[in-house]
Protein backbone atom coordinates (compact mmCIF):
# COMPACT_ATOMS: atom_id res chain seq x y z
CA UNK A 1 0.00 0.00 0.00
CA UNK A 2 1.18 3.55 -0.47
CA UNK A 3 -0.09 6.53 1.59
CA UNK A 4 -0.29 9.67 1.00
CA UNK A 5 -0.72 11.22 4.23
CA UNK A 6 -1.13 14.74 2.39
CA UNK A 7 -4.83 13.68 1.13
CA UNK A 8 -5.84 10.86 3.05
CA UNK A 9 -5.47 8.45 0.47
CA UNK A 10 -4.85 4.72 0.73
CA UNK A 11 -3.73 3.28 -2.60
CA UNK A 12 -4.67 -0.71 -1.81
CA UNK A 13 -3.45 -3.52 -4.77
CA UNK A 14 -5.80 -6.18 -4.66
CA UNK A 15 -3.90 -7.61 -7.82
CA UNK A 16 -0.91 -7.87 -10.29
CA UNK A 17 -2.79 -6.17 -12.87
CA UNK A 18 -5.48 -3.79 -10.91
CA UNK A 19 -5.77 -1.20 -8.00
CA UNK A 20 -8.27 0.75 -6.36
CA UNK A 21 -8.35 3.55 -4.53
CA UNK A 22 -9.85 3.78 -0.90
CA UNK A 23 -10.35 7.46 0.38
CA UNK A 24 -10.75 6.06 3.68
CA UNK A 25 -8.55 8.19 5.83
CA UNK A 26 -10.52 11.33 6.32
CA UNK A 27 -9.09 11.92 9.95
CA UNK A 28 -5.49 10.72 10.91
CA UNK A 29 -6.04 7.01 11.26
CA UNK A 30 -3.36 5.53 14.19
CA UNK A 31 -4.41 2.01 13.17
CA UNK A 32 -3.79 3.22 9.33
CA UNK A 33 -0.25 4.77 9.98
CA UNK A 34 0.84 1.38 12.13
CA UNK A 35 -0.32 -0.85 9.74
CA UNK A 36 1.64 1.42 6.96
CA UNK A 37 4.78 0.78 9.14
CA UNK A 38 4.11 -2.98 10.07
CA UNK A 39 2.51 -4.24 6.39
CA UNK A 40 5.81 -6.16 5.24
CA UNK A 41 6.26 -7.65 8.29
CA UNK A 42 2.47 -8.70 8.70
CA UNK A 43 2.87 -9.94 4.64
CA UNK A 44 6.02 -12.32 5.94
CA UNK A 45 3.97 -13.50 9.15
CA UNK A 46 0.77 -14.43 7.21
CA UNK A 47 2.87 -15.95 4.31
CA UNK A 48 4.53 -18.74 6.61
CA UNK A 49 0.67 -19.28 6.86
CA UNK A 50 -0.99 -19.45 3.81
CA UNK A 51 -0.28 -19.95 0.32
CA UNK A 52 1.15 -17.05 -1.82
CA UNK A 53 -2.30 -16.38 -3.80
CA UNK A 54 -4.00 -15.56 0.41
CA UNK A 55 -1.85 -13.38 1.49
CA UNK A 56 -2.69 -9.75 0.32
CA UNK A 57 -6.47 -10.28 0.56
CA UNK A 58 -5.72 -11.96 4.14
CA UNK A 59 -3.67 -8.61 5.28
CA UNK A 60 -6.28 -6.40 3.57
CA UNK A 61 -9.07 -7.55 5.35
CA UNK A 62 -7.46 -7.15 9.17
CA UNK A 63 -6.40 -3.68 7.76
CA UNK A 64 -10.00 -3.06 7.34
CA UNK A 65 -11.43 -4.62 9.83
CA UNK A 66 -9.00 -2.97 12.27
CA UNK A 67 -9.76 0.44 10.57
CA UNK A 68 -13.52 -0.13 11.30
CA UNK A 69 -13.06 -0.82 14.53
CA UNK A 70 -11.49 1.91 15.32
CA UNK A 71 -13.88 4.49 13.76
CA UNK A 72 -16.56 2.66 15.71
CA UNK A 73 -14.36 3.25 19.27
CA UNK A 74 -10.83 5.03 19.45
CA UNK A 75 -8.87 2.29 20.37
CA UNK A 76 -6.62 2.88 23.48
CA UNK A 77 -2.71 2.25 23.66
CA UNK A 78 -1.42 1.66 26.49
Amino acid sequence: MKSDKETGIINAYVSKSKHTTFNIMKRKSTVAETFLKYRAKLMRAVGSIVGADDIEDIVQEAFIKSYEAELKQEIQYE
